[in-house]
């Protein structure tokens, strides 16, 4: 029987920011997983089960662009939601951010990948990816098996897209030759202009599952605003 879990991955950062958006991940209809950081745990507005994925080293990564941080958090986590019994109920998994705005009950996924082609090739930035994807990232169990020994093999190799997590998934898919269901929706990194605000509720307004990404309360207010 088809069940998915949606996980939210955090850092304490954001935590005052959770309880407004909490009520739009719950509109996504499935059970949440809460990721925190291993140093400095997330307050969470609701009772919700958690696991601890990396650091929280995110300063370093903006100064530095550290070149494995992220791409070997996303794929920790993976590892954990196939090999931690505790989810072994579940047969697919919405890996998402707490950016992430769910706009209604998701549906059956209508394939073992689904995700949003955000962006393409910047090569003149030294970027090897033909793809960008932004969160969430939504997968079965044997496409997520995929993506770990994929993304594991690449890191080996060095080949990590300048830490650059939307851009090293966009490498996974490229190497494994990977085929998924592309949803129709509006992700930026933030919503800050009326231009990326109207977009964004146009997108909603023609039935998209969720859009992205809104980093604060004034975002949140605009795109909700009647």
């Amino acid at each position: 029987m088809q069940k998915t879990l949606l996980t939210i991955d955090t850092h304490a950062g954001i935590q005052d920011f959770l309880p407004a958006m909490w009520p739009h991940y719950e509109r996504a209809g499935v059970d949440i997983l809460g990721v925190e950081r291993s140093n400095k745990p997330t307050r969470w507005p609701k009772p919700v089960p958690t696991i601890a994925v990396g650091e929280d080293l995110f300063l370093r990564y903006c100064q530095h662009k550290h070149p494995t941080l992220l791409p070997e958090r996303f794929l920790d986590t993976i590892k954990a939601l196939l090999e931690n019994s505790q989810f072994s109920e579940y047969t697919d998994f919405c890996v998402s951010t707490w950016s992430v705005f769910f706009t209604k009950p998701l549906p059956p996924p209508p394939s073992n990948l689904v995700l949003h082609l955000a962006g393409g090739p910047q090569f003149n930035r030294g970027f090897t990816a033909p793809y960008l994807f932004h969160h969430p990232r939504w997968f079965d169990r044997a496409m997520g098996a995929t993506i770990l020994k994929t993304g594991r093999k690449l890191i080996s190799e060095g080949r990590t897209e300048q830490g650059a997590d939307d851009y090293f998934f966009g490498l996974i898919v490229h190497v494994a030759e990977l085929k998924w269901h592309n949803v129709t929706t509006v992700t930026m990194n933030s919503m800050q202009t009326p231009e990326q605000i109207r977009a964004a509720r146009k997108a909603i307004s023609d039935g998209a599952w969720w859009v992205g990404n809104v980093k604060n309360e004034v975002e949140l207010a605009n795109l909700t605003a009647p």
